[in-house]
């Protein structure tokens, strides 16, 4: 099934491919059309699973979490359509979804307090949350995102 802006993705196959063709960046450019596809899927899924947007969602039947309404940038402007930073996001989530799940499964939801391999040991401070972090995502999404995104996204019932 092709790929949807706005309703798959937030982010094109042709300007994902544009965007890494920038950064020359082999793992991407040698994927298969189908795997870069289901990337920027999952890459959208993670985003508006992850991250709690600034303004409303519009409701209506619409699957993603742009367009918004009431939604501002840092220095006051409206938002219309998806902002360049969120699909810019996307393609360095999709990238990172070509070599492995964005949230993986894990035992005992990720909160391991000591794990030693060997002479190797980690330990985590309280707190830290399971799973991993993507900062530079979260740099990219300065301001169209509540909080610092470092809190897990807020659900609303």
């Amino acid at each position: 099934m092709a790929l949807i802006v706005g309703n798959d993705s937030y982010m094109s196959l042709e300007s994902a491919d544009l965007y890494w063709s920038g950064r020359n960046d082999a793992t991407w450019a040698g994927a298969e059309v189908l795997a870069k596809e289901a990337a920027l899927r999952e890459a959208t899924q993670y985003l508006d699973g992850r991250y709690d947007w600034v303004g409303d969602h519009p409701g209506g039947g619409q699957r993603l979490g742009w367009p918004r309404l009431g939604a501002f940038d840092r220095e006051g402007w409206p938002l219309t359509g998806i902002p360049g930073k969120v699909a810019e996001a996307t393609a360095e989530l999709a990238r990172q979804a070509l070599t492995e799940r964005l949230a993986p499964a894990e035992a005992r939801g990720g909160r391991t307090r000591r794990e030693k391999v060997g002479s190797l040991e980690v330990e985590y401070l309280g707190g830290a949350p399971g799973g991993r972090s993507y900062p530079f995502v979260t740099l990219l999404l300065k301001g169209l995102i509540k909080g610092d995104g470092n809190a897990p996204a807020l659900v609303r019932a």
